[in-house]
Formats: structure tokens, C-alpha cells, sequence
């Protein structure tokens, strides 16, 4: 989970170079009709190379929140991708742009709604078939199983698209969950909870953020859970291989 702020960028990295994706690229907007600070050149891009990653995959943007894909174009520009995933529901402004920047530059991309994509020998399976109106509730929901790590990866879903996941999957007990909408109070009911009892649970929130993310109903409801937030923890990673993580503090 890569430290964007009040965002959410996150980089699964498979072993061997099997297959590069990152979910999200954040985004913080601007005020007075200044250009937005440059995650992607100043953050990511950093950090992918400090991986040693030269492409990507895949870019998966869950939904069109300027916070989760406020980036992209920036990182296009700059970095090679290969595949860009959206979700299927309505574009947005931020969306469209994308969209039409790919078209351009003959970037393929595709949207979608419940499918799989299989990279080597990982699957990654979208959860959201659900219509909706509202760019949280369109986010899409991943779930994966990485090194035999159950790994559920949430966007800013609320409480009503859980209840769907809940009533249409049979869940596995989750060693890491990617919390809904930045630990928010109106996602990650006690209902999910408790159905897939998360190891590790992983909040990206900006420091001082005008939403008061992570809400502290939210950190209660994950008090059984190892709980790291970006905007204490800084960047964190965890290595599948021996279960360590790793955090870089602010």
C-alpha cells in the first residue's frame, strides 16, 4: 500500500515478474485552479522503479473518485502500462478523460463488472456485479488468494455493496483486508467483520483529513485485526513469502 494521502494506491507484485498491477493511483485535488501535486512523478513512479518495475501489467482504477484515479493520466504519460481495468457502471469526468487519453495512445483497456483475469497462476476475481449511481458503491471489489493468502481488496465500497458480496459469496476467512473507503463509518460493517475475520487490515487516510478517516467505530470493529494506517504508517508492505511487513513511517 503505497502512502498517497487521503487516496488509495496499492501495488500487488508477483514473485518471479509473473505480473505487475496497481490498484488505484490516488489523487489530491487542487484548490485556487492550481495543478494538482504530482503523485504519480513525485510517489509512485519512485517507488515502482525501486522495485525494480519498468511496467505495469495491469492499472485496475476501482472507480472514478479523483482520490483513486486522479493520477492515471500522469502515470500514463510517464510509465508504460499495458491493460488499464474500470469499472463497467457510468463515467464519470476523471473516467472519460481516461478513457479518451487511452484511446489515443492505443493503451488497451477494458471495463468490467463480475469477471476474473488470470495473470500466470493468479487469479484475480471481481466481486461487484451491482449496478449503482454512486461512484463508491461502482467500485470494483477484488478478491484474491496470493502464496495461499486469502486477500480481499474492498475500493470505497459501503455497507449496502458488502451486504451483496455477503449474500452472493460464501467469503474465506481473510488474511489482509484493503478496508473500504479509507476506514469511513458507513463502510466495514461488524456484519462483514465477522464473516471474514481479517488477519491484517490495511487503511489508506491522509494525515489531518477533512473526513476524519479513519473513524474510530471503524478501528473498534477491527480491534481482533493488526491494524496499519498509511497516515501513521507511512507506505506498507507486506512480503507474502515469510508474512513480514514492512512500514515507512511518515
Amino acid at each position: 500500500m503505497i502512502d498517497v494521502g487521503q487516496g488509495d494506491s496499492l501495488l500487488l507484485k508477483l514473485a518471479h515478474n509473473q505480473g505487475n498491477i496497481l490498484i488505484d493511483t490516488g489523487g489530491q485535488p487542487s484548490f485556487n485552479g492550481e495543478k494538482p501535486y504530482d503523485l504519480a512523478q513525485n510517489k509512485i513512479i519512485p517507488y515502482l522503479k525501486s522495485e525494480g518495475i519498468n511496467k505495469l501489467d495491469y492499472l485496475i482504477l476501482t472507480h472514478g473518485d479523483f482520490d483513486h484515479a486522479g493520477m492515471s493520466i500522469n502515470l500514463l504519460k510517464k510509465f508504460k502500462v499495458n491493460n488499464i481495468l474500470l469499472n463497467s457502471n457510468n463515467d464519470n469526468t476523471t473516467e472519460k478523460q481516461i478513457i479518451n487519453y487511452s484511446k489515443k495512445h492505443h493503451i488497451k483497456y477494458k471495463k468490467i463488472r463480475q469477471d476474473k483475469i488470470k495473470i500466470q497462476k493468479t487469479i484475480l476475481n471481481f466481486l461487484n456485479s451491482q449496478k449503482s449511481f454512486n461512484e463508491n458503491d461502482d467500485s470494483l471489489i477484488i478478491y484474491t488468494k496470493i502464496k495461499n493468502q486469502n486477500i480481499l481488496l474492498m475500493g470505497d465500497a459501503e455497507e449496502e455493496r458488502e451486504n451483496y458480496i455477503l449474500n452472493t459469496y460464501n467469503l474465506p476467512k481473510m488474511d489482509i483486508l484493503k478496508v473500504g473507503h479509507h476506514g469511513s463509518n458507513t463502510s466495514t460493517s461488524l456484519k462483514l467483520i465477522n464473516k471474514i475475520r481479517p488477519n491484517i487490515s490495511l487503511i489508506s487516510a491522509g494525515n489531518n483529513n477533512l473526513y476524519g478517516h479513519p473513524h474510530k467505530q471503524t478501528i473498534e470493529k477491527l480491534k481482533n485485526s493488526k491494524v496499519l494506517i498509511t497516515k501513521i504508517d507511512g507506505s506498507i508492505k507486506i512480503n507474502l513469502n515469510n508474512k513480514t511487513i514492512k512500514t515507512c513511517a511518515r
